[in-house]
């Protein structure tokens, strides 16, 4: 079932137009956790706002097996499936519950020319996977001083009938390899929860054992 989410100084900036979103491309990046995503949509309702104003409604996490820390709402689930190693569970809406989910890719020694191979192989097997594959917004970033790459994009599960939004992020680190990490939401609720999940990403810290950061 697909009810988890699709498996898969000075500054100079570009603003590019997709859809609903304007994207900020930083030429000249200070290597920190920076998504530059500016939504055009208003929010509908005040969930967004509930959390993202809120740092009580917040709590941290560390996962071992991945090796990192970060955020979520308190009222999140926190769980694992065949897919992703980590997924966190927003609470139930329309019988849905939005969702983000990680894993990681091992490569030995990776490098920027794998990155962006991966880059590419992503978009090619989205577009396979569905036909009705639309592009709303993607940009170069870094996450917690890695490289990464961030999307946004909708399509639509013809098993359910039901149109969705998703967040994809790959991020490569010198240690680890590649991290994935997938959020989905139904297409409509975007407002409330594309922002959560940004936040969410945005906060991700790679923690070696043993150490503090």
């Amino acid at each position: 079932m697909e009810l988890l989410g699709h498996r898969r100084n000075e500054r100079t900036c570009w603003i590019v137009g997709f859809g609903y979103f304007v994207v900020m491309i930083d030429t000249k990046s200070d290597k920190t956790s920076t998504l530059k995503f500016k939504h055009n949509y208003q929010h509908k309702h005040n969930y967004q706002q509930q959390y993202m104003n809120q740092s009580t409604d917040w709590v941290s996490y560390f996962n071992e097996k991945l090796s990192i820390s970060l955020i979520l709402p308190k009222d999140w689930q926190i769980g694992s499936n065949e897919d992703f190693e980590l997924i966190l569970l927003a609470p139930a809406e329309d019988n849905y519950r939005p969702n983000v989910g990680f894993s990681k890719h091992g490569f030995k020694n990776p490098t920027r020319p794998q990155f962006e191979a991966a880059i590419k192989k992503t978009k090619e097997n989205q577009r396979k996977d569905h036909p009705d594959y639309k592009l709303l917004a993607e940009e170069p970033c870094w996450i917690d001083s890695s490289p990464a790459y961030h999307q946004n994009y909708e399509w639509k599960s013809k098993e359910l009938g039901r149109s969705f939004v998703q967040t994809l992020t790959l991020i490569l680190t010198q240690e680890d390899g590649l991290y994935e990490i997938n959020g989905t939401t139904l297409k409509g609720k975007e407002g409330d929860y594309l922002p959560i999940f940004e936040k969410i990403i945005e906060s991700i810290r790679f923690i070696e054992i043993g150490s503090q950061k």
